[in-house]
Parts: structure tokens; C-alpha cells; sequence
């Protein structure tokens, strides 16, 4: 977040918007690396987390926005900001709601993830170095392996 401050102040930010949130884990395998939890810790900060980063260093002209946000400025002023939520729920998706939004969004996405999983290769062994065998993975060539290579094979060789 240095180096975020630092171009805020190189370009003399009026106003800053954050808007590349944390990446979002919907994956029932992966849900446990959202920070839905305050994990100061945590490398993916959200937009509260960075607006609090902002107030703290004395920029106070950071907007929470969110889709369907719209901010009304004349010159450097900033007359209105709406939400298409009242602005506790905004703010509750970062905060308080943050588990239940992810929760919610990961069920609204589970049928999207669930049909690429599927269109996915299936998932192979593969021969690793020292002359494994490619099926089993073994030093010595496990009888798949040997059946095949063997119908394969000339009896002369």
C-alpha cells in the first residue's frame, strides 16, 4: 500500500477510488484463503482496508464504491455518491457481511465452476524423471504398463 500512497501523492490525487478488490476464492478447496476474517496478515487488502490505509496517512478523499456506484463531482468537488445499496450494506460486504457475501456469491457461482471443472482434461500421471513408468510412476514398470508395451512391441526386439 507504500507504494499506492506514493502515486497518490506523485499525481496529487484529488479523490482515489479503489477498485481492484482481493481476489475472491469461490472454490470449495480454496474458500479458506478469502480474508473474511481481519487477518492483519492478510496481502490482499480490500477497499476498506485500504481506504483506512489512506485516512491514516492524512488522504482523506478516498470513495467506497462498488457496481452501480455513481459519484457526482464539479471540478474538484464532489457533490453526490450513490449506492444501489444503502450505504451500511456497502460497507457490510467489507466488514460484518463479508463471510456471508463470499458465502452467497460462492452459491451463485457454484454451477459455473461446477461446468468448468468439468470441460477440464481429465487429469493424467505423467513419466517423471529416472525412467518412471508412465502410468504408475514406479521405477519398475508396473503391469499396465508392461501388458501394453508388450502387445506394442515386435517379438523380435
Amino acid at each position: 500500500m507504500d507504494r499506492a500512497r506514493q502515486y497518490i501523492a506523485q499525481v496529487d490525487a484529488t479523490w482515489v477510488v479503489p477498485c481492484a478488490g482481493p481476489p475472491c476464492f469461490l472454490d470449495p478447496e480454496l474458500r479458506h484463503l478469502n480474508d473474511d476474517r481481519g487477518d492483519p496478515a492478510n496481502i490482499f487488502p480490500d477497499q476498506m482496508v485500504f481506504l483506512d490505509q489512506m485516512r491514516s496517512h492524512g488522504h482523506d478523499r478516498g470513495l467506497l464504491m462498488i457496481p452501480g456506484s455513481v459519484a457526482d463531482f464539479t471540478g474538484k468537488s464532489l457533490n453526490s455518491l450513490q449506492h444501489p445499496l444503502p450505504r451500511d450494506e456497502v460497507e457490510a460486504i467489507f466488514t460484518t457481511g463479508k463471510s456471508a457475501y463470499i458465502a452467497e456469491y460462492a452459491d451463485r457461482m457454484a454451477p459455473v465452476l461446477a461446468a468448468e471443472r468439468a470441460s477440464w482434461a481429465p487429469r493424467r500421471r505423467r513419466a517423471a524423471a529416472g525412467n518412471r513408468c508412465a502410468h504408475c510412476s514406479s521405477r519398475s514398470c508396473c503391469k499396465a504398463t508392461r501388458s501394453a508395451t508388450a502387445s506394442a512391441t515386435p517379438s523380435s526386439w
